[in-house]
């Protein structure tokens, strides 16, 4: 970043996932070509490198990313996340005091973390849960070391995480003893959004989701394009797609923008009407 452009963009991934990720590129090309700078973060501990870990709710490092001195000559500030960088990013709209920041986009965030977890843990999802905890155990292995290595644990027990089969599991093994909830229903339920939620954020929001997403089962979620309803009130906008899945659209996708097709450019779009 050499701050050239006066609008930064940044991207948060999901789950199992990075930074550098294939599916974040379409979203860097719009960024750099609608002039600003973009920064693809990766959520903590995913690359195997330092001693912490994330949790779906945890926007310590969105707010001191965007409090840095290096980051002050932006003028306008946009994020967008993807699944679980998407519930991130949503957490941290409803925190977020700085002006700078003038919208965020979700795409297909599990709002509902716990509507999420059931679905995922149902017998009928064994192949997309299977993928998830095998991808995520080998990164979270490498921190537990460093962290006892760094003499700061995570307090869990590295044996039990390996052998976790579950989301359930994965939650209450890794998370619970690190951030130190009393439940995975104390968890979910504290970082969720609510619609009343939604409707009442501060800086204005796109929510993405496709209606054949296997991971987020909208019927389940009570969700419909008029739940949140456009008004002076709410800066909240939901759009429902058709003939993709998770994080993953048709190429010529259109939610009404004028700008390019396609989940990238449309937006982008979004974006340019806030200015």
């Amino acid at each position: 970043l050499h701050q050239r452009a006066k609008g930064l963009r940044i991207l948060l991934h999901g789950i199992s996932s990075n930074h550098r990720s294939p599916y974040l590129a379409p979203h860097v090309k719009s960024g750099l070509s609608a002039g600003d700078d973009v920064l693809s973060i990766a959520l903590r501990g995913v690359l195997g490198r330092g001693h912490d870990h994330f949790h779906a709710g945890l926007t310590n490092d969105l707010h001191e990313v965007i409090a840095d001195p290096d980051l002050s000559g932006y003028q306008e500030i946009s994020l967008i996340g993807c699944s679980m960088g998407g519930l991130v990013t949503l957490n941290f709209a409803l925190e977020c005091k700085d002006s700078r920041v003038r919208g965020v986009a979700a795409i297909c965030p599990p709002i509902q973390l716990d509507v999420i977890q059931a679905h995922l843990d149902q017998p009928q999802q064994a192949l997309y849960r299977r993928l998830i905890l095998s991808r995520i155990k080998t990164p979270y292995q490498s921190i537990w070391h460093n962290a006892q290595r760094a003499q700061m644990p995570l307090g869990s027990d590295l044996q039990a995480v390996l052998s976790a089969r579950s989301i359930e599991e994965w939650d209450r093994v890794v998370i619970l003893p690190r951030f130190e909830f009393e439940s995975t229903d104390e968890y979910y339920a504290q970082v969720s959004i609510s619609t009343a939620q939604l409707q009442e954020a501060p800086i204005p929001s796109l929510l993405v989701f496709d209606r054949g997403d296997p991971m987020i089962p909208l019927p389940l979620l009570n969700l419909t394009e008029n739940l949140v309803k456009p008004s002076y009130e709410s800066l909240c906008t939901i759009k429902f797609t058709r003939g993709g899945g998770h994080i993953n659209f048709p190429r010529a996708l259109d939610l009404g923008y004028e700008g390019s097709l396609g989940i990238a450019g449309q937006v982008g779009a979004w974006f340019n009407t806030l200015k």
